[in-house]
């Protein structure tokens, strides 16, 4: 799973959001969680970040997996 650079960007801040909403702090929707400067905005864009990392090498994982049996299920057929 790839994101170009601004839906990435804007992945991290809807996550940020909706982690610093369970904290109990309100934002703009518009509000870039990039430019903050309180430590509580910084540790929740961070988390969003390391969310959107761990998911997607979880994705490319499964598709190297996959890929991987799909490799085998062609290698075992023969018109032999």
């Amino acid at each position: 799973m790839e994101f170009g650079y601004l839906e990435r960007y804007d992945l991290e801040n809807t996550l940020a959001r909706k982690f610093y909403r369970q904290l109990g702090y309100v934002v703009s929707e518009g509000y870039d969680f990039n430019l903050a400067q309180h430590p509580t905005e910084i540790a929740v864009l961070n988390m969003a970040k390391i969310a959107i990392n761990e998911i997607s090498e979880i994705c490319i994982q499964k598709m190297s997996d996959n890929s991987e049996d799909n490799d085998e299920d062609d290698n075992s057929w023969s018109l032999d």
